[in-house]
């Protein structure tokens, strides 16, 4: 009996090993109900403030379907996305909204973004910790260049040479290393995947080497990066802008961004534990 009861208990170990990942700093997945929403009603996710988002002024949010991106949004998403939209041409910029968690050293992040309009005339979608460690500035037609960079400041800026189409969702992914430091020579990476991209690399959990080999855009900026505090904002910084984004995570690994998906030999070991537990539990009877 001993036995039996050893073997049935190594799978649910088994299982948990292969889905274990660390927990998520900050989290908005937008799960609200469908229509357009004041931007104070956005007041749900982890690690953020009670309050809703202080709005930009001229844009509006609606909440929409989630966005749909191979398998990940039936994973890891909650439902709904956050479009945003412009009335008018002016820099409408800043919504933010304060955090209450504390994390330094290295900081991975991570959303599904997809670009409804084009001017073509410096705009810009930013996010952003007070200014700081931003991923996704200046998608395109921006002052500096056209294209997806990350930066920490206009002058410190790397750009990707990939620009996304309108209308295509992609996964964009940012690493900052030694946020909260002092040193002006750290590192902060960028990529950008499209779904092809994800479903090549998604089985077993995405590792940052399998992002530096499959990918359809990267950029790479050496600078000083601010560490997520209690006293900062999260920031989304728009000017001539339209989009939908979903699925917000921070977290200071890159398993806080993913649950793994069993290879299929993983699957398989499962299925051969599972197989010894029965044959074990038929002897028994």
């Amino acid at each position: 009996m001993r036995k039996f009861t050893f073997r049935w208990a190594m799978v649910p170990a088994m299982v948990l090993a292969i889905q274990t990942h660390a927990a998520v700093l900050i989290y908005e997945g937008f799960d609200y109900s469908s229509g357009g929403i004041n931007w104070s009603d956005i007041n749900g996710g982890t690690g953020f403030d009670s309050g809703g988002w202080a709005p930009p002024v001229s844009y509006t949010a609606t909440i929409v379907s989630g966005l749909d991106f191979s398998d990940y949004d039936d994973n890891y998403s909650n439902g709904n996305a956050l479009l945003f939209q412009t009335g008018g041409t002016g820099n409408a910029r800043n919504a933010n909204r304060g955090v209450n968690v504390n994390s330094s050293g290295t900081v991975w992040g991570s959303y599904l973004f997809n670009l409804s309009s084009d001017t073509g005339s410096n705009e810009e979608f930013r996010t952003s910790f007070d200014g700081s460690a931003r991923l996704l500035a200046n998608v395109s037609g921006g002052t500096n260049f056209s294209g997806v960079s990350i930066n920490n400041s206009d002058a410190n800026e790397a750009a990707s040479a990939f620009t996304p189409p309108v209308g295509t969702t992609y996964l964009y992914i940012g690493k900052w290393e030694d946020t909260g430091g002092t040193s002006d020579l750290d590192t902060g990476t960028m990529w950008i995947l499209s779904a092809a991209n994800y479903d090549a690399i998604k089985a077993g959990g995405i590792t940052e080497a399998e992002l530096n080999a499959t990918n359809s855009g990267t950029a790479t900026a050496i600078g000083s990066w601010g560490g997520i505090t209690d006293t900062a904002s999260f920031d989304f910084d728009f000017r001539r802008y339209q989009g939908t984004i979903d699925e917000l995570k921070y977290g200071s690994e890159i398993g806080d961004l993913f649950t793994a998906i069993p290879e299929p030999s993983s699957l398989s070991l499962i299925g051969l534990a599972l197989g010894t537990v029965y044959v074990v539990r038929l002897k028994k009877k």
